[in-house]
């Protein structure tokens, strides 16, 4: 699968999901917004535990270092980052294209975010190229 059509699948999806939001009777903060807009590069294994014990490592690593946006932005007081679940959209032997939901709750509270990981295959390991935070609504 060429890269050109990687990448319009991603903006695809992209829009569905923000449409999705778009259409939710709920109270949106932030639609689409930047939380996290960052590169890392961490190496991983090729396999899929590998690949969803790195996403997860980097979901909380984010979390931490945003931990105070969180209070900050959205009077959270002591959020936790709570469920984190992981799911490959699209991938082929150089690529993966990684979507991952985490809920952090505070309160009683939970703030719902949804993050894009672009990973790409460098030699025998996968490096995660891009992170971008996609969605976030509050519930």
């Amino acid at each position: 699968m060429s890269k050109n059509t990687i990448k319009s699948l991603v903006l695809i999806f992209i829009l569905l999901l923000l449409l999705t939001i778009g259409c939710n009777d709920q109270v949106n903060f932030g639609k689409a917004e930047k939380v996290v807009a960052s590169f890392v590069s961490a190496q991983v294994e090729g396999d899929k535990q590998t690949v969803n014990s790195l996403i997860s490592q980097e979901l909380k690593k984010q979390f931490n270092e945003n931990n105070q946006y969180f209070q900050e932005k959205y009077n959270l007081d002591k959020p936790n980052l709570v469920t984190t679940n992981i799911f490959e959209l699209q991938s082929d032997e150089k690529q993966k294209v990684i979507v991952a939901n985490y809920h952090v709750e505070a309160q009683g509270e939970k703030l719902n975010i949804s993050s894009l990981f672009l990973l790409e295959k460098k030699g025998d390991k996968w490096i995660i190229e891009s992170l971008e935070e996609i969605s976030l609504s509050r519930s």
